[in-house]
Parts: structure tokens; sequence; C-alpha cells
């Protein structure tokens, strides 16, 4: 089958389109401007972003203190999916592609994050210039951003975007999913910059995150519409990335059509959302999925024919390897 992943550019669609996921279940502020990060540092500086003040929210450490990672009582290992939860802000696209690395590889979310000796944190993300290797593999220089495990507060205590879902037994939080969060707020300068529609930073599309936190390779967006896209080929690319320890994402836009209306509503899939593809079943021919929301609904054994049609775009991510 990776075979059929090499000939699927035919079906590559470079994604340029602007939209935005849902906000977060159990908050409505998501659409409100974000409050920048609260450091500046040299890596940013490169790649520029003004940083704008903000009265709405506070920068603090979590209650109780924060915890790189925690093995929570869902959880396989200390770095699993169900440790990210999208807070107030419209970063679905950014979240799904944390949890769908996780799956697939926990080791390359490790390999992003590193403990300073003086508390602080160094994040680690692809978005340096791209290069070529002599057997023509894209792989792009790293970036090195320096983050402080402050995050924006809301008046009440409540963490204003990505939330912590695991508690150690001394009460700390796990944070690695808030530490990536703002690594990447600082690169593109504020938190405003990781909303695609409502944020002031419109030129960024979309697709997942997958080409800024894995070295090498190049993710795929697949267009849905597209007639070499049947059923079995879907299976077959998500099947073989899953084999291969590729992540994956989908989302899903917001078609006219009644009978999409009809089938969302039926498995509760929300519009101008993106997905973290959880399980694929070749023989059973559905697909599992997960919600990057809080107290959001994570639909099951969806038939591969709902997904084809609820679903516009699905990306397959290089090798977590």
């Amino acid at each position: 089958m990776l075979d059929l992943l090499g000939r699927s550019r035919v079906w590559l669609l470079l994604v340029t389109t602007l939209g935005a996921c849902a906000p977060a279940v159990t908050d409505t502020e998501a659409d409100e401007e974000a409050p920048p990060v609260d450091e500046l540092t040299s890596a940013q500086e490169i790649y520029g972003g003004d940083l704008e003040p903000s009265s709405r929210y506070r920068y603090e450490e979590v209650e109780g203190g924060g915890e790189l990672y925690v093995t929570g009582s869902r959880d396989r290992l200390a770095i699993d999916p169900s440790d990210v939860s999208q807070g107030g802000i419209t970063d679905c696209w950014l979240m799904a592609s944390f949890a769908s690395i996780a799956r697939v590889k926990p080791a390359a979310i490790e390999r992003l994050i590193r403990r300073r000796t003086d508390g602080r944190y160094d994040v680690t993300l692809y978005v340096g210039p791209e290069h070529r290797d002599n057997h023509g593999t894209l792989y792009r220089d790293p970036v090195v951003f320096n983050v402080s495990a402050t995050f924006p507060t809301k008046p009440d205590g409540a963490l204003a975007y990505a939330r912590w879902q695991d508690v150690a037994a001394d009460y700390k939080k796990e944070i690695w999913p808030l530490l990536l969060e703002k690594a990447y707020a600082q690169y593109l300068g504020a938190y405003s910059g990781v909303v695609p529609l409502f944020g002031r930073n419109l030129q960024y599309d979309v697709t997942p995150a997958f080409n800024q936190l894995l070295p090498r390779g190049e993710q795929l967006t697949f267009d849905l519409n597209s007639l070499e896209q049947q059923p079995d080929v879907i299976l077959s690319i998500l099947g073989d990335a899953f084999d291969h320890h590729r992540p994956t994402t989908a989302l899903v836009t917001s078609p006219a059509q009644i009978a999409n209306v009809i089938l969302r509503t039926q498995w509760g899939i929300d519009t101008w959302h993106h997905y973290s593809i959880a399980r694929v079943d070749r023989v059973a021919r559905t697909i599992d999925l997960q919600d990057p929301r809080v107290n959001a609904n994570h639909p099951k054994n969806v038939p591969i024919d709902v997904f084809r049609a609820v679903f516009r775009l699905y990306t397959v991510g290089p090798s977590a390897d």
C-alpha cells in the first residue's frame, strides 16, 4: 500500500481556502480576540509578529503546578491522544494534529519538548527553511522556542485555551499540549494567529500542522469530492497510514445538501471542524474519530460511505518514525 500512497499525489489538494473549526463546547468566547504570548524569543523575531497588550486574561501557572507528562486513567501511555483538549479558541486544526501524532508515535511529541534548568521549556517546531536531501525527501530546519509554563487564564482561574486533562498524584496537571499550543502562538506572534478565519493572520490555511511538528516528509491532503476517492481507496490510504505511523485528520466543512446535514446530525459530526482519525477498521469498513474539544462527542464506527459523504478533506502526515 505504500505504492498507493506514492501515487496519491494525483489526488493531492493544496488547501489554501480559509475556514475555522467550531469553538470549544463549553466556551462561548472562542471567536474573541486572543491575547498575545508573554515573551518575545529570538526565533519569533525572525518570523515577525507584533505583541499587543491584553487586559482580558492574565498569564499564570496552572493551579497546583504543571507536569510535562502524566499517565491518566484513560491513557495507554503518558503521552496519549486523550491528553488533548481544545479550549476557547478555534484551533481544532492544531489540536487534532497533536492528538493524531500522540496516537501513532508518542515519542515524536516527546522529542519536541525539553525542560530547562530554569523551569522553562525548549519547544522545537520545524518551521525553518525547507530543503530536500539527495533522495528528494523534504525536510525542515528546526526552530527552538523558549516557552514559560504560564498560560492565558480567565479571571475565574479557568484556562482560556488548551486545557489539561490528567492530574498527577501530587496534583500537578499535565501541560504538554498547552506548551505546544503556546509555542505555536509564539511562532505566529499571538494566540490569535492560530485562528484561520477570525484571527488577523488570514494567510494561514486550515490544513493540519504535521509539517511543522515532524521533521521530514510531506503531508498529503485529499479531496473527498474527487472521483478517485472511492471507499476502497480511502480505506487503503488511511489503513496504510496507520500501519506506517503516519498521523491523520479529517475536515468537515458546511455542505448544503440536506442529506449531508441529516448524516452529520445522526453521527454527531460538527461543521467547519477538524477531527483526529482514531481508528480505521478495514474489515468492518468503519472509522473512529476524536473531536479535540473538551466534553465533545467522539463518533465511532462511522461507515466509510458516511465518512466520504460528510467530510470534505482528509490529511495524511509524514511518518512519525
